[in-house]
């Protein structure tokens, strides 16, 4: 009898143990935090099953998967359309139609910038560029005897990420100024997305 109950309370002791290894240290879940700009969130990780939750003003939610990123093809890339455009200071902030399936990130935009040249022989409107608060942005080829003032390769952020089969918004800085008379044409060269929605 004397046996039975020392093992009991062994079974006992070891099943007090690992319930407290369990359940109380360390507990299920691991606790982070998520910083996106100003705001920080709490997170915490379920050490058994490796599932994330997210704190949001309406409970804890399940973390959305985070999307692989890649260079999107060629087939896709000629499916992006760029759209109206428009400047202001040193910043171009543009349209694109996203005809691809994938959700765009970033492109990169080969700008080139026209001046207007003092006799008047340049229209601008010859490069597909119509003043809308600063002429519209289309890819487009140069006027024979037109030298570009400015040649540059920038990698445009979107504003909110360009869905497949949507319009999207992106902007640049274009490190210099654009004066009235001038005209931009501009062609996508890469971008950067995740396929599927």
């Amino acid at each position: 009898m004397a046996v039975r109950v020392h093992v009991a309370w062994k079974i006992a002791a070891l099943g007090g143990v690992l319930a407290f290894l369990v359940l109380v240290w360390p507990t299920p879940y691991r606790y982070d935090r998520l910083t996106v700009g100003p705001a920080s969130f709490p997170v915490r990780i379920n050490r058994v099953t490796g599932s994330t939750q997210i704190l949001e003003p309406g409970g804890w939610q399940k973390a959305p998967k985070p999307r692989h990123e890649e260079l999107l093809p060629i087939g896709a890339l000629e499916k992006i359309r760029l759209g109206q455009a428009n400047w202001s200071s040193q910043q171009l902030r543009f349209q694109l139609y996203n005809g691809s399936d994938y959700s765009l990130s970033e492109v990169t935009l080969k700008v080139t910038a026209y001046p207007e040249p003092s006799d008047g022989s340049f229209d601008p409107c010859a490069l597909g560029a119509t003043p809308i608060e600063g002429p519209a942005c289309r890819a487009s080829s140069p006027t024979p005897g037109v030298k570009a003032r400015a040649v540059r390769l920038y990698r445009a952020d979107a504003i909110a990420t360009s869905e497949p089969l949507q319009n999207g918004s992106f902007r640049v800085d274009l490190g210099f100024p654009m004066g009235c008379g001038e005209a931009i044409a501009c062609q996508i060269v890469a971008a950067r997305g995740s396929r599927g929605r």
